[in-house]
């Protein structure tokens, strides 16, 4: 069960575009999401619950500069939000840590020398409520993997949350964070807006997947972050996930497109997109604040679509076997997935 009401979304979701300033309906749409909670149906806990997301997926993510780069992205969401954070997990290891000064971030760079390519390199910090771990979905967490040698034709990953109020409140110090991290680490593609999150311990791609499934296809712009499953599937493909608020591309991607200049032109027609450049490509804003929508009361076109119909070329659409997320029954989940990937077309 959720503790929004359908009123309350459609209130929340009514937002003025051109507004520079954080308005009092992106206030109510931020204060919202952070009170969007999906419930277990038996323990009645929360599984699922709104905030902020962003994804990065990386090459080589054995190298060991791109592992000490990963702990340095690592230790800046812990500097933005450390008086919120309380665990770490390790490297290798099946527990969190409670985070003190001389475990964090030193754990990581004391160990990393004497983990070779060959070797999985992953970590993870959140932030519990009172410092209680409760394995209920938290606004503060980051996790990222560097995958072994074994792997190189995959991408790594990188996935953080945010409180949607922070996030809405905060746009311009998280475009510059990201495009910090993204000159750093080179991701080949990524995304950032709001959706649904989960507790990182949690199993992922599981029938918890189908509580979430109804927001998603009456809310465009809400997505859904899950790295290990996008690369469970797509494995090696040069395609990205989607477009979101915030999305982001490297400079292989653009000359896939054509070109810096052909897809400046795509863009150009929506003086609501703002290209943002980096050393190895870019990330694509849409509006000064993300987008959400509402089947229901037929607001489903936005600016991401053109951003979609841009990139239409490298999105990956290959679900045959397995979709993206569970869904409830009889529902097809291949068939589904591709319906919420064509949602903006």
């Amino acid at each position: 069960m959720s503790a929004f009401a359908d009123t309350e979304w459609i209130a929340m979701t009514e937002k003025d575009e051109s507004s520079e300033k954080l308005s009092d309906s992106d206030l109510a749409l931020a204060s919202g999401l952070d009170n969007l909670f999906i419930n277990h149906e038996r323990t009645g806990r929360p599984i699922w619950r709104g905030g902020g997301f962003m994804e990065m997926f990386f090459p080589n993510g054995c190298a060991m500069e791109q592992r000490i780069f990963m702990i340095g992205i690592w230790e800046d969401y812990f500097s933005l939000f450390k008086d919120s954070m309380t665990h770490f997990l390790k490297n290798d290891a099946n527990r969190l840590s409670p985070i003190t000064d001389h475990h964090f971030p030193e754990h990581f760079r004391e160990i990393l020398p004497s983990i070779g390519e060959d070797e999985w390199f992953d970590g993870r910090l959140v932030g519990y409520v009172n410092a209680i771990r409760t394995g209920e979905p938290t606004p503060y967490a980051i996790e990222g993997a560097g995958a072994w040698s074994n792997y190189r034709d995959k991408l790594s990953s990188i996935s953080a949350y945010f409180h949607s109020s922070w996030y809405m409140s905060n746009t311009d110090l998280l475009i510059a964070t990201l495009l910090k991290w993204c000159a750093r680490i080179k991701p080949r593609h990524g995304l950032s807006g709001l959706g649904m999150v989960r507790d990182f311990g949690s199993p992922p791609y599981s029938q918890r997947d189908s509580k979430m499934f109804p927001f998603l296809k009456r809310f465009p712009g809400l997505d859904y972050t899950d790295t290990a499953q996008f690369n469970l599937i797509a494995g090696n493909s040069t395609s990205i996930r989607g477009v979101n608020w915030l999305t982001i591309i490297d400079d292989g991607f653009v000359e896939k497109l054509g070109g810096k200049e052909k897809l400046a032109n795509a863009l150009s027609q929506d003086t609501e997109i703002v290209v943002h450049d980096y050393a190895g490509g870019l990330i694509i804003q849409v509006g000064k604040y993300p987008f959400i929508g509402d089947v229901n009361a037929g607001r489903t076109r936005s600016h991401y679509n053109t951003v979609a119909q841009a990139l239409k070329p490298i999105r990956f659409e290959d679900y045959t076997d397995m979709g993206y997320f569970r869904v409830p029954d009889p529902l097809d989940e291949v068939d589904e997935t591709l319906k919420w990937v064509h949602r903006f077309d």
